[in-house]
C-alpha cells in the first residue's frame, strides 16, 4: 500500500509548457505535487516540507538560483533514499559525475509517461529497501 508521503512529489521545472504537461500527467497518475518554478522555490519547499515528500522530479537547469543537481543533493541529505528523477535538455553527460546515486535521468524532449514510469520504478525500489524482512 502506498502512503501519502510516497504519493507526494516535489516537481521543479522552470519551463512553463513542460511544467504544465508533466504536472497534468503526474496528477492523472495519482501523484500529489508540490510545484517549484526555480531552484530557490524548490529548496524552500524541500527545506520546509521534506517530511511530506516521497520523491523528487527536477529539471537540471532551473533558472534562478540553484540547479537540479544541488536540489537533489540536499534532498538526499534530508531523506537518503528519496527517489530522484532528473529531466534535462542537455546535461545528461554530467549525470555520472553530478547526480545522486540510484537516480534516473530523462532527456528532453520526453513523453511525460517516461517520468511517471521512472518514478514508479524508483518508488518500488525505495519501498522494497525499507520493508522489514519477514
Amino acid at each position: 500500500m502506498k502512503t501519502e508521503r510516497t504519493r507526494r512529489l516535489l516537481y521543479a521545472e522552470d519551463e512553463v509548457l513542460i511544467q504544465v504537461s508533466v504536472e497534468a500527467a503526474l496528477r492523472e497518475a495519482g501523484f500529489d505535487l508540490l510545484i517549484a518554478s526555480d531552484g530557490v522555490e524548490a529548496l524552500s519547499l524541500l527545506e520546509s516540507r521534506h517530511g511530506e515528500i516521497g520523491g523528487l522530479v527536477t529539471d537540471v537547469r532551473l533558472g534562478r538560483g540553484l540547479d537540479g543537481w544541488h536540489i537533489a543533493r540536499r534532498a538526499r541529505e534530508l531523506a537518503p533514499r528519496l527517489p530522484v528523477v532528473y529531466a534535462t535538455g542537455g546535461c545528461s553527460a554530467e549525470w555520472l559525475l553530478r547526480a545522486v546515486p540510484l537516480s534516473v535521468i530523462i532527456e528532453k524532449p520526453f513523453d511525460p509517461t517516461q517520468i511517471i514510469a521512472a518514478m514508479a520504478e524508483l518508488l518500488k525500489g525505495s519501498l522494497a529497501e525499507t520493508k522489514p524482512d519477514g
